[in-house]
């Protein structure tokens, strides 16, 4: 239920930027902290931490998987070579292990190439069936901008910073936060057979911990991956209370050193704090909401969007922008393209500014008013469109997607104007859906997850295909608006 307090969350702020409510910097800065989130949903869905291999939840986990994806742009591809990653972790068949080993520069150079509005088909394990979420949002995104309204066009520029640029934020974060720090300089079992575990992946201490959002107990992940984000923190502190000598055994990581010489991390020693509790913390209100449900769904939905929010407010303006900055610096960010709006290339002076972490500071109640009164919306939206007022937890499952529906519902219809969903979405369609086995919502979502690396001969795919099932799929969420 948090991915629903993240898009309710995610399109709030996107609503006062474009009302001149919030400065683009502050939202986009504040959406990459929620798209931190989502990934962290997503990246669970990706190990089988929700299903816990039980088929009879796989169909809801491959829902929130891609789900979750949307406000990263991530799409099924990830879950190809994230299981690359950790069946060949430090190896050089590991695809993240390019952000472990290259140089800032040379980082910042392959990070700032992959931060434009395209489909990236240059990639070993890059396939169109993979990347049909991420097609469709990159066309909505282009159709909007080229609409002939001009709301639609505002709308359009608004998402481009608060979306797409906000995702292409809160992917710089993660390849230093996620991909570089936890395996830098690691070793790996297949060639080093003898090396020890806790050399291959750190514990994330400080701001890496903070920017991991629940995934710092890093070499606890992938000692276990398949425990969730929501409680591993948990998990970890208290395995290094009962069993000091793994504390004593694993290296940390805090980002403040990024070791260009190389050489493993330092040990841990006693005195280290324990893994940070904001997650768990977090875990702990989302599950009183869940029990809520059977009472009250509508402030339920209210307090999931309300912890959201207030948990990306906290990290953002717990951050460390400084850090933040000089990585830019190292990185040669600023020779990186100054087109569009909110470039990497002035980050340093925009989203990465301490004006906009003082500015979260200071609107940090308004916005989380604005969020509320947007989750109580999206309440009244599922309510209309046949959700129950009350419901168990095992009736979360069959209404996932309704929930999801008056989100979008919500945001689209007209308040104040007269932008009406379904003028707004027969824009960004180029066709109607055509014969009786058109893929529908619910069955592209729970559709099985695709593993393992692409297979040279498959070749890439078809765009074709791809724009046409995206067209359909399109055309079919219009029809539930």
């Amino acid at each position: 239920m948090e991915v629903l307090g993240i898009y309710i969350a995610h399109a709030s702020v996107s609503e006062m930027v474009a009302a001149g409510d919030l400065a683009l910097e502050v939202g986009a800065y504040l959406n990459a902290a929620l798209s931190m989130h989502s990934f962290c949903a997503l990246h669970a869905c990706s190990h089988h931490a929700v299903s816990q291999h039980s088929k009879e939840h796989e169909a809801f986990e491959n829902t929130v998987y891609r789900l979750a994806g949307l406000p990263i742009f991530f799409d099924d591809s990830f879950r190809r070579h994230h299981t690359l990653h950790h069946s060949r972790t430090n190896s050089e068949e590991d695809p993240d292990h390019a952000a472990a080993v290259l140089s800032l520069p040379e980082l910042g150079q392959f990070l700032n190439s992959a931060h434009n509005l395209h489909i990236p088909t240059a990639t070993p394990w890059f396939h169109w069936d993979d990347v049909l979420t991420r097609y469709a949002s990159v066309e909505t995104l282009k159709a909007l901008l080229q609409a002939d309204d001009q709301r639609l066009q505002h709308v359009g520029r608004t998402l481009e910073v608060t979306w797409h640029r906000a995702a292409g934020v809160a992917k710089w974060i993660a390849a230093l936060m996620f991909s570089r720090f936890p395996h830098r300089h690691g070793t790996n079992g297949i060639d080093h057979e003898l090396a020890s575990f806790f050399d291959g992946t750190c514990r994330a201490q400080d701001q890496v911990d903070l920017w991991m959002m629940g995934e710092g107990y890093h070499h606890g992940h992938h000692a276990k991956s398949d425990i969730p984000y929501t409680v591993l923190a948990k998990v970890g502190a208290e395995l290094e209370e009962r069993h000091p000598e793994m504390k004593l055994a694993s290296r940390g990581m805090n980002g403040r050193d990024d070791r260009e010489l190389g050489g493993l991390s330092d040990k841990l020693t006693l005195d280290e704090p324990a893994p940070d509790q904001r997650s768990w913390r977090r875990t702990l209100l989302a599950e009183g909401f869940i029990d809520m449900m059977e009472t009250d769904v509508l402030n339920a939905i209210v307090g999931f969007a309300d912890t959201v929010i207030s948990s990306a407010l906290d990290v953002t303006t717990t951050a460390d922008l400084r850090l933040l900055r000089n990585f830019h610096h190292e990185m040669k960010l600023r020779e990186a393209e100054h087109s569009g709006p909110v470039p990497m290339a002035g980050w340093q002076e925009s989203v990465l500014a301490d004006s906009t972490q003082a500015a979260l500071v200071r609107e940090g109640a308004r916005i989380k008013t604005r969020v509320r009164k947007s989750a109580e919306h999206v309440g009244n939206e599922f309510i209309a469109a046949g959700g129950k007022r009350t419901m168990y937890r095992s009736d979360i499952k069959g209404e996932y997607l309704r929930f999801f529906t008056a989100v979008f519902r919500a945001c689209l219809k007209p308040r104040n104007t007269d932008l009406h969903p379904a003028t707004c979405m027969s824009t960004l369609l180029s066709s109607e859906p055509k014969g009786a086995d058109v893929e529908t919502v619910p069955s592209y979502l729970e559709s099985t997850l695709p593993s393992g690396p692409i297979q040279t001969a498959w070749g890439q795919g078809s765009e074709h295909r791809t724009q046409s099932r995206a067209a359909n799929l399109l055309s079919q969420i219009r029809s539930r608006l």
